[in-house]
This record gives C-alpha cells, structure tokens and sequence, in this order.
C-alpha cells in the first residue's frame, strides 16, 4: 500500500478548488492503470480534512435542495387551501419566488456563497415570507365578499395589514440582523442573508 500525503494550498473550509485537485489525482490514477497493465489491481481511497469536508458539503446540499423543494410544495398547497382562486395562488405564491430570488441575488452580490448553516436558509425564508403575502390576500379576500369594487377592498386590505406586517418583518429582520455581529463567520452570514431576505420577501 502507497500512502500520499498532499497539502493543498487553500485551507479545508475554501472547497472551490477541490473538484479540480480530484480530477487531477482521477487522471493521474487513471494513468498508472493504463502503464502498469499486468501490474496488481489499483484501488484508490481518498481520505482527511478535505474530503471530509466536501462529502459533508455535498450530503448538506442535498438535503437543502430536498427541504426547498419540500418547503415549496407545502407552502403552496397551503396558499391553496387558504385561498382556493388560481390567479390568486399565482400572484401570492410568484411574489413569495420573487422576493427569494431577490434575496439570494444580493446573498451572491455581498457574500457570494453560502455555507453548511445558511444552505436551509430557502425553506426557512420560504416558510417565514409568506406570512406576508398571505396576510394581504385573506384580507382582501374576506372584504372583496362583502360586495366593495376592487379597488377598495384592496385599499381597505392594504391599510389593515401594512403596518402589522412591516411590524414583524422589521422585528425579525432586526433579531437576524444581531447575528451578523458574532465572531463565528457561519452565524454571521445566517444572520445577514436572513435579514436580507426577511426585507426582499416583504417587499
């Protein structure tokens, strides 16, 4: 048995350049079968820090990805059963996919990733910013069957919800955005995506 002992020159945690330096020793594997051909069966075990960490990046992702996708789903069947009418499902639930994307934007623009924590950030963010569209719509809804034109049930909708809404998106921004401030980089950027996206999905 050979054992290899590479050092790497970005640290565990900086995981970008880890697919190449994979390839690299694939190629290089892949290389050494080709020349020694009746030599014994070569098998290759990747182990340490690096690994470690991107197996661990890799299964978090995934799991983040499955709860997003999860997360959606339940959220609009529950804007469904809240309010039943198609172009109303569409309007709350594509402004909920607008504020998420705006969020995760301006999380690329000021961080540029994300890590192992703030990965669950999309289903979390989800489940808080609809609070916001759902509000506004049973609102408008219940005084739109009281027989008003539109425009003054959503006038009407608007001014009885605005404020409590603003209310508890500047709350919980402001408890997300305390994070921001901790020594821990992974809590730190928890708490600035999580403020940002608390403000795009109210917006």
């Amino acid at each position: 048995m050979l054992t290899f002992l590479f050092q790497p020159t970005f640290p565990p945690s900086e995981l970008d350049h880890y697919p190449a330096l994979m390839r690299d020793l694939d190629a290089a594997i892949a290389h050494a079968r080709k020349t020694v051909k009746d030599g014994p069966r070569i098998e290759a075990l990747v182990g340490g820090a690096y690994a470690l960490q991107w197996d661990q990046r890799d299964a978090t992702l995934r799991d983040a990805a499955r709860s997003a996708s999860a997360a959606g789903l339940l959220i609009l069947l529950i804007i469904a059963l809240t309010l039943g009418r198609p172009r109303q499902i569409v309007m709350v639930f594509g402004s909920l996919v607008a504020g998420l994307v705006l969020a995760f934007g301006m999380t690329w623009a000021v961080i540029g990733t994300v890590n192992v924590i703030t990965a669950f950030l999309l289903a979390i963010l989800g489940g808080l910013g609809i609070d916001f569209g759902l509000y506004f719509a049973a609102r408008y809804r219940g005084i739109a069957a009281q027989g008003v034109s539109r425009h003054e049930a959503v006038e009407r909708a608007w001014q009885q919800t605005a404020v409590p809404a603003f209310m508890g998106a500047v709350t919980t921004a402001a408890v997300m955005l305390l994070l921001v401030f901790g020594r821990f980089r992974g809590f730190a950027e928890l708490g600035a995506i999580a403020t940002m996206g608390i403000v795009a999905t109210w917006l």
